[in-house]
Formats: C-alpha cells, structure tokens, sequence
C-alpha cells in the first residue's frame, strides 16, 4: 500500500521559514469571477479594466457596463465555502469608463506603464524626467501595483509575471510568473490565463481580467509551495488527471520535524475529507460527482499555537477515469498489491495460467447507476505482459472508499517461472505497471 505521511507538519515548517506569504511560479487562482467553474468558458465577463477599492471589485465590461462585486472576505480568509460563486455583481451602472487605464499603475509617487507598443515596461520613481527602470516583455498589455508588489500581464505568453517588489534596474528577473506553461495551449483551467487584459491589487488578492476566457481570475499568496506533481494517484503514485472518487496522495519532500498540525484539503474552497496524515503526505478522496473538468485545490493547516498557514492553490484536471493499481514499495515497476484464492500473491504462492486475480485500485470512475453489484460504468481492459485479459468484473464494493475490486483471468501463453506484468486501461488512460511472479501449473 501507498506510504503515507504527514504534511501537516511540515506545512508549518515550510511556514516558519519563509518571511511572509509570497507568490509562486505556476500556482492557481484560488477563484473565479463570472463562470461556473474554472473550466467554463463559454460565456461570462469580458472585462477591459479592473479596479478595487474598500472591499469592491469594479470591472468595466466590453458591453459598457460597470460592474461591482464584493470581495471584502477574500482579504482576510483564503477559504471561502464556495470559489466559483461570483456569478452575480452586487450593482451594474451603465459606464464605459473608470478612472484610470489597464496600461498604467500608479501608488504614490512612483508610475508604472506598459508601453505595448515598444514592448517594454518603463517604472518612474518620483520624477518621470527619465525612466527609472525599463523591462523587457513580450506583449505588455495591463500593469497593477499595490506599493509592494508589482503585477504585469503580458498578451503574447499568456501569463502574469510578479515582483515581490519594485524592480531596482533594467531587466531585472520576475519572482514568480502566473499562467500557463505551455503557451499554445488553449486549456481553460484554474491554472492558465488566456488573455490578462487588466490587472488590480488589494494588497492581499491579485486580480486578472481574463477577457479571452470571460472570466475574473483571483491569485492569493501561499505560505508553502504546491504544484501539480505532487498531487498525485494514491495507487500508482503518479501525477497527471484525476477522476471521480479516487485517492489522492499530496505529497511533500523532507523536512525537519514541526510540531503537529492539522490539515485541510480544498477543493475549489470545499473541505475534501482527510482520510490519513502521517509523515511527508496527506491523503484524500475527491468526490464522486464533479461539476468540472478543471478546478482548483489547496492545503490549510492550522496548528497548535492557533494559527493556520496555506499552500499556494494549485491547478487540477479530471478526465472520467484514470486508473491506478496498489503495489508494494520499491523501484518500478513495482510488485503489485494481488489475490489469487483469496490469499495474497507472493514468490512462495504465485498466480497460475487461467486462474483469476484480484486487482485492487483506484481511479476507475464512477459506478454504473444501473448496476446491482455497483460495477464501473467506463469498461476496464487488463493487459498480461501486453496481450489481453479477460476483465470478469470490475466493481466498488459497498464498504470501500476509493478502492476497486478488479477481477482479471490470466491467459494463456505466460511464461511460468518469471515475473508477469499487468497493467489496466479505461478510455486510452493507462495505470501503471506492476509485476507478479507466475508459476508452473
């Protein structure tokens, strides 16, 4: 079975080295405004300008509308009940302008404009008789700055590049960049900005008018890293897609010791049970019905001293199935985690040719609403050192959380005395590859 361990802890390790909550290159906003989830797209807000001001959030839309939306709580709590819920502005005023343009920033005495035209970045200080600083950028179309930080989205690489403060010469390097990773992807996820047309700060919540997407995108500084590749499928300890009712692994690498804590999983701001934490690892299960093919998740832990640190959000995707077979410890291809006649499958007692095996995994989808026996409703495929094997059966028994019963009969033609190879396949997904010995009849 997967080793787990505890990331609590070590969330509040991470947390006591880092002097303050900071952006992180790759992260995902922790909500959005004017979709249905991370992954709509189809309609919603095409804002041209952002601006915030005492709790509100103004967004001048193409259609000249101004529209407000409170955001006061976002200031202070990291988690909202529901990050998908600013489908509705608070007031709508027919105006096509608000003060200030998405091109330039200004806080106190120090301006910043993005010269989209000469694609550079010029930041005065105090006196604008010549630049201060110039950056360099691809595409800049909207700049925010907050007094401390500064934000510049760039239209050609689809993403937001963050300096924890005001750059101090020409060219100097962003802290964190925000967007997608691959830059023709046209993917509409937590993770991804298409178009960051404007930008504004509270001070707390970097705001990104994502007008190709019609959507207002929310980033909040995390106390502790997260991405994608530590999420991971708790059966193959692989990262990638995750599916309906499957076991997650979140997993962190070593750290020192830290006094107990007590974690949270959020998924797009719901609370995900906790199912185990012991060590460098927290496990979970995401729900059954998913309303999305993209959302956003974070860690929250709260620790002894009363106080609470969060992972910055990180960006998710589901497919309906994505299966994963338990095995033991070790290099890969791992020794899977097998029956045969109800006992398990080891060196001393190996399978034989025709005989079934029980498969235990996770990922497999959800259940046939039609079916007695609880069976997947996505066909599962076995393979035995690459050729078929018959599937008997493929279930959720009633009392398991995230696990899968796999029946699978081997077939004819392993060569007995060796070590076999199974791996199973639902809608072009693979699990990973697990070896089990096979002995004479």
């Amino acid at each position: 079975m997967t080793k787990l361990t505890s990331c609590a802890a070590l969330l509040l390790a991470y947390s006591l080295c880092l002097n303050a909550a900071g952006f992180r290159t790759g992260q995902a906003a922790r909500a959005v405004i004017g979709q249905s989830s991370f992954s709509a797209h189809d309609s919603g807000i095409v804002a041209r300008a952002l601006s915030v001001s005492q709790g509100t959030l103004y967004v001048a839309d193409t259609s000249n509308h101004l529209l407000a939306f409170n955001v006061a709580h976002l200031d202070t709590s990291k988690t909202a009940t529901c990050a998908v819920c600013f489908l509705t502005p608070d007031g709508i005023t027919n105006q096509g302008v608000i003060p200030g343009i998405a091109s330039s920033a200004v806080y106190g005495s120090t301006v910043v404009v993005a010269d989209s035209d000469s694609r550079r970045v010029i930041i005065w200080r105090g006196a604008m008789a010549k630049p201060a600083v110039v950056l360099e950028m691809g595409d800049p179309v909207s700049v925010a700055f907050d007094g401390q930080r500064l934000f510049v989205g760039d239209a050609l690489q689809h993403k937001v590049f963050v300096w924890e403060s005001l750059p101090a010469s020409d060219g100097q390097a962003p802290d964190a960049v925000l967007g997608q990773s691959d830059t023709g992807s046209e993917i509409t996820a937590a993770d991804t900005i298409q178009n960051p047309v404007a930008l504004a700060s509270d001070g707390a919540n970097l705001y990104v008018a994502d007008a190709d997407a019609r959507r207002v995108l929310v980033y909040s500084p995390g106390d502790s890293p997260l991405s994608g590749k530590q999420i991971l499928n708790a059966a193959s300890l692989m990262p990638g897609p995750l599916a309906p009712g499957m076991l997650v692994s979140i997993e962190y690498p070593a750290a020192n010791a830290a006094p107990p804590a007590t974690p949270h999983v959020l998924l797009d701001g719901i609370e995900l049970p906790v199912l185990e934490a012991n060590g460098d690892a927290i496990q979970t299960q995401l729900p059954y019905l998913l309303n999305a093919s993209a959302s956003s998740l974070m860690v929250r832990a709260e620790h002894a001293d009363g106080t609470s640190s969060y992972s910055a959000a990180v960006g998710v995707l589901f497919v309906p199935a994505a299966p994963g077979i338990y095995a033991f410890s070790g290099k890969e291809p791992r020794s899977g985690l097998l029956l045969h006649q109800g006992q398990p499958l080891t060196s001393d007692s190996p399978a034989k040719v025709g005989e079934t095996l029980t498969v235990w995994a996770t990922g497999l989808g959800v259940i046939d609403p039609g079916s007695e026996n609880r069976e997947v409703e996505i066909p599962v495929r076995a393979y035995v050192n690459g050729q078929p094997a018959l599937v008997v059966s493929a279930e959720l028994p009633q009392s398991a959380t995230g696990v899968y019963e796999v029946q699978v009969q081997l077939p004819q033609g392993i060569t007995p005395g060796q070590l076999a190879t199974l791996v199973l396949s639902q809608n072009d997904f693979k699990s990973n590859a697990v070896v089990f010995p096979v002995g004479s009849d």
